[in-house]
């Protein structure tokens, strides 16, 4: 008897498919939300919230009985003494195997692409990767079936301690999304007044990635810090992706088939962000819902107790989804400040905006790439008084002014000729503070002018250029190397104590006794050279130098050098003092004392010959 009514009752459920209202009857508790999609009114959003972490079995079996198109699982693992929490989307796969192979490639995935990398077996100071235990899931479905599901998890012993629940057609899109009630602060002090929003909530500086994914797909990874924080306890912040889908095309994936480039279509995503800041994935599951975000697709990781953020420290936000309909795009990024309504529900579903700060301005970078940002802050001051000294066969003296002390970096660019292009040299740096900088630009051709620009640099944006400046190298013939000797017009001496002997470069020098600290007995060598790099020598002679610490100070462009030589461990040859860039004339010079500060006073200081040879 019961196996005839069961079969009449197969019989039925076919009839009723073939007619095309499949949606409308269950047979037994298992309840069908596949065929004719419910009416938007009888779907929910629901989260649950689990009191100890809950096993991903209990979830694929809740897929497979319900039939449930999507479901948003979240976890949390170890990763370079952080803690990850990382939302995983069940969607197409329904074997056990299958959904754990997928999520544990998801977080390798995740891993990889923020490190920039290619082998996970190079990434270390992974732990729990492959441990998946889930203590939070989102989940769209019929009232009565969300009500089965939490009975069915409490049967599996599953100790559910949040159960939270929107209507689904009575959700606002996102950008417009304002509270279904708003009570005046004064009757419900879980609203947050707009006043107590400010932008020294605001992450002050960050990075935005947009690239190809390692697992397939592509990602987007939003990098920020807090300098302060200053949240309430009912506050909220969003990080708010914007992609340009005016067109119709995003770099990223949308999830809607009558809409396509709706909504997001996030498979995977995580964030270092703490725990207890009770982090959300802010998406949508419906086809649907009126209202849809066609023309801006927001992709978003929300906190919902923003107060739990910890200022000065470096914070991500990674989603991964499946390819975009194009192969570049246009983004905006915007910081977010909003409230809970009501306190209690952390869902995405209960936190709502109340100013957003715009920290990547509309449409103003392109994807994908790298693109850094600052709030607040303003572009650097241009460099100036840029000149070009110092000429050689090879090589050019550039030198600026830097007037801005907030760069990231000073870009160089040079021409060859004065109708030539513009190339990029690289930079600087960042230079400490204000002040007169130069830089030696080698490896040039001879006798051929370039011309040289700069600018700078920082998170807000870059300066103007500088002004233009040209200077052309010389001939290869017009630098030859100079000697000034003891006995020519180019050495002076002074002071009382001075000895001569027939020895050394052309067979003669002088020489003295060591004074201690003070100077009594000098002797200063000036070339008359072409401008450029020269190195410098001394003639040690074979006697009458016997000093540990002869103290030669050599003046070039742009300050001097004191080399201390230990002429006692020399024998009639030439000793490098080093290399330097000299201008033309003779402003330049090499100079000696008899101030070793050594106490042994019959010790000597020889005074021969200086070189200078162009390199």
């Amino acid at each position: 008897m019961k196996i005839s009514i069961i079969f009449k009752r197969v019989v039925l459920r076919l009839i009723l498919i073939l007619l095309g209202i499949s949606g409308v009857f269950s047979i037994g508790s298992n309840v069908a939300e596949a065929g004719i999609p419910r009416p938007l009114s009888e779907l929910r959003n629901a989260k649950f919230e689990f009191k100890d972490p809950v096993n991903l079995d209990n979830f694929i079996a809740i897929k497979k009985k319900y039939q449930l198109k999507q479901i948003i699982l979240e976890s949390k693992f170890k990763y370079k003494d952080s803690e990850i929490n990382d939302f995983y989307v069940i969607d197409n796969l329904n074997k056990s195997k299958d959904i754990k192979e997928d999520y544990i490639k998801s977080r390798k995935s995740f891993i990889l692409d923020i490190e920039r990398s290619t082998q996970f077996s190079t990434i270390s100071d992974v732990k729990d990767i492959e441990n998946i235990l889930i203590s939070k899931v989102t989940i769209t479905g019929s009232k009565n079936n969300l009500d089965k599901i939490k009975k069915d998890l409490e049967k599996n012993k599953a100790k559910v301690v949040s159960f939270e629940a929107e209507d689904f057609d009575k959700l606002q899109p996102r950008k417009n999304r304002i509270p279904k009630e708003a009570p005046s602060p004064k009757k419900d002090a879980n609203v947050v007044s707009l006043a107590t929003v400010s932008d020294s909530m605001i992450p002050k500086s960050g990075t935005s990635y947009f690239y190809p994914s390692s697992y397939g797909g592509r990602y987007v990874q939003q990098n920020m810090r807090w300098p302060s924080v200053s949240f309430s306890s009912e506050q909220t912040y969003e990080h708010d992706v914007f992609l340009y889908n005016y067109d119709r095309k995003t770099y990223l994936d949308g999830t809607s088939t009558a809409y396509p480039g709706c909504y997001p279509n996030a498979t995977y995503a995580a964030t270092n962000w703490p725990s207890a800041s009770k982090p959300y994935l802010d998406t949508r599951f419906a086809e649907s819902l009126s209202g849809c975000e066609i023309d801006e697709l927001a992709y978003t990781i929300g906190a919902a107790q923003a107060d739990a953020l910890q200022a000065n420290t470096d914070y991500y936000t990674y989603i991964r989804t499946a390819d975009g309909n194009d192969t570049s795009d246009k983004f905006k990024l915007q910081a977010q400040i909003g409230h809970r309504t009501p306190a209690s529900c952390y869902s995405t579903w209960c936190s709502f905006g109340d100013q957003s700060y715009n920290l990547v301005p509309a449409w103003s970078s392109t994807v994908p790439g790298t693109q850094s940002w600052a709030y607040g802050e303003s572009a650097p001051t241009a460099p100036s008084n840029v000149s070009v000294t110092d000429p050689t066969t090879n090589s050019l003296r550039v030198n600026f002014t830097d007037n801005a002390n907030n760069e990231t970096n000073i870009l160089i660019e040079r021409k060859i000729g004065t109708g030539g292009s513009w190339a990029s040299l690289g930079g600087f740096g960042a230079l400490s503070g204000t002040g007169n900088w130069y830089r030696v630009n080698t490896s040039l051709s001879s006798n051929t002018t370039y011309c040289y620009k700069l600018k700078a640099i920082n998170n807000a944006g870059s300066s103007a250029y500088s002004n233009e400046a040209c200077g052309t190298t010389t001939t290869s013939s017009s630098r030859s190397e100079v000697i000034v000797d003891d006995t020519s017009s180019g050495f002076t001496k002074g002071g009382s104590y001075w000895q001569e002997a027939g020895i050394g470069y052309n067979s003669h020098m002088f020489w003295t006794y060591v004074n201690g600290s003070v100077v009594d007995s000098w002797g200063e060598w000036q070339a008359n050279l072409v401008g450029g790099n020269y190195e410098v020598y001394a003639f040690i002679p074979s006697n009458y130098a016997t000093t540990g610490n002869a103290q030669y100070t050599i003046y070039y462009n742009g300050g001097f050098t004191v080399r201390s030589i230990n002429q006692n461990n020399y024998y009639n040859v030439w000793v490098s003092l080093g290399t330097y860039s000299f201008t033309s004339g003779t402003s330049r010079r090499v100079r000696l004392t008899d101030a070793t500060s050594e106490t042994n006073y019959n010790l000597m200081v020889g005074f021969d010959a200086v070189k200078f040879t162009p390199r």
